[in-house]
């Protein structure tokens, strides 16, 4: 969704029509929302009230100070001031524009008095203390620098901005949606509940050093140009224990079934006559009714659990329990 941020633009005014203008018409150009007290003629505390809550509802917050003050507020601080001092405590970003030489102004646009000149100072300095700065000559540098310090800013904040409302997925849509991912939810809870529980349930679960018949095979490529290919049968023994511990470390953070496969048959493979006798180097399968039977019996035992992508591959990832086993059976003990 293409999102439009709103900008406060703040200042004084009589002196910098030019130059707000400048930044408004940037603004509406990068599709940004400019507000500002263009609105308002802020010089009371109720319309001062009703200028935090269109600061409040801003992504960001531009501070433009030419050569003056400006209008005073009750408290003897400027309604400028005022405005920037409201968004830092916000939180808001604050973009802050300050003029290189506010001596080279003219004297019709410039504080006269030494009073507003002092405070005048003491808001620059403020401002400039505690973020990046950028400074201007003319309205159309000042221009230049809002662009390329907006865009740069957009890129850089976490303000939410705004969307069409035609845009915005619809509620009813989102709350069948959440409605659906709860329910998946709670049909994962039980079927994980059953497989770890099932270990318990079933009677004569065979234990972990039984062993186990294998039948696979192998198939060898003989000629490459040609893409011959020939499939050698071959048989295995080993435990469960020993299956497993082929494949854990793999499905410790959740892995393709089919890698998973593939492991456990390269790993028995290499117990097989066939390999002992005439070693045969490709691509391993287990036969279909040995994997069913695998499969079924580590589920059974509560070691692994199985899930769907996004792509309907299926996922091996150990339970608490398979972690506990591999860490039994892998981890090194020490000969002391």
């Amino acid at each position: 969704m293409q999102k439009r941020y709103q900008v406060f633009v703040s200042s004084t005014f009589k002196d910098l029509q030019v130059e707000r203008q400048r930044v408004l018409d940037t603004l509406l150009r990068i599709n940004c929302i400019p507000s500002g007290m263009e609105l308002f003629s802020a010089t009371d505390e109720e319309q001062f009230a009703y200028i935090k809550k269109v600061i409040d509802l801003c992504d960001f917050y531009v501070l433009i100070i030419g050569a003056r003050y400006g209008s005073i507020h009750p408290s003897g601080v400027s309604y400028t001031e005022k405005e920037y001092d409201y968004a830092v405590e916000k939180g808001i970003d604050v973009l802050a524009f300050i003029h290189k030489s506010p001596e080279t102004i003219s004297t019709a646009n410039s504080d006269l008095k030494p009073a507003f000149i002092k405070k005048l100072k003491a808001f620059r300095e403020k401002a400039m203390t505690g973020r990046m700065v950028q400074m201007w000559d003319n309205a159309y540098e000042l221009a230049a620098e809002v662009l390329i310090s907006i865009n740069s800013a957009k890129e850089d904040s976490k303000a939410s901005g705004w969307v069409r409302a035609d845009s915005v997925p619809d509620l009813n849509a989102i709350s069948e949606l959440k409605a659906l991912r709860e329910e998946n939810q709670i049909l994962k809870d039980g079927l994980k509940k059953i497989q770890t529980q099932s270990a318990s349930v079933i009677q004569n679960l065979a234990e972990l050093d039984e062993v186990l018949q294998i039948l696979g095979f192998i198939r060898v490529t003989l000629d490459v140009i040609r893409r011959q290919s020939k499939d050698f049968k071959w048989d295995a023994e080993a435990s469960w224990r020993e299956i497993f511990s082929s494949f854990c470390v793999k499905a410790l953070t959740g892995t393709k079934e089919s890698y998973i496969r593939g492991s456990i048959a390269e790993s028995l493979y290499k117990k097989s006559s066939l390999f002992r006798e005439n070693f045969h180097s490709g691509i391993n399968h287990i036969s279909d009714e040995c994997w069913e039977k695998i499969k079924v019996q580590f589920l059974a035992l509560g070691l692994v659990t199985t899930s769907l992508d996004t792509s309907q591959d299926v996922y091996w990832k150990l339970t608490k329990e398979g972690e506990s086993l591999m860490f039994f059976t892998k981890a090194t003990r020490s000969e002391k």
